[in-house]
């Protein structure tokens, strides 16, 4: 298991992150007073950039930039019923998000 710890205020509300832990690219999006981390790398195109995606008008769900492929920022999910990106657990201590990254 490791650990990433990134400052709360680096992150505004609604807008997205990429963060790298040893080479593998996460997206961290802030949303409705909680972070959401997940596979920055969306498989649908195997290449967009969630981190630079854009949230919905309820921002629950980020769309890729490359092609508007959609994931719900929780569960991963898609919200074509065609797969999902890998999500994180989220912690926070003291002033810190900390993205804890299981072994695959």
């Amino acid at each position: 298991m490791r650990e990433l710890i990134v400052g709360k205020a680096d992150l505004p509300a609604g807008e997205g992150r990429i963060i790298e832990i040893e080479g593998k690219k996460i997206a961290l999006f802030f949303s409705h007073n909680e972070y959401y981390a997940f596979d920055n790398t969306c498989p649908a195109d195997e290449g967009g950039s969630l981190g630079k995606g854009f949230l919905d008008g309820k921002r629950e769900n980020v769309s890729c930039p490359w092609y508007g492929h959609s994931y719900n920022i929780k569960t991963g999910k898609s919200l074509f019923g065609d797969g999902e990106v890998r999500t994180y657990k989220i912690k926070i201590k003291d002033s810190n998000v900390v993205i804890v990254v299981e072994d695959e």
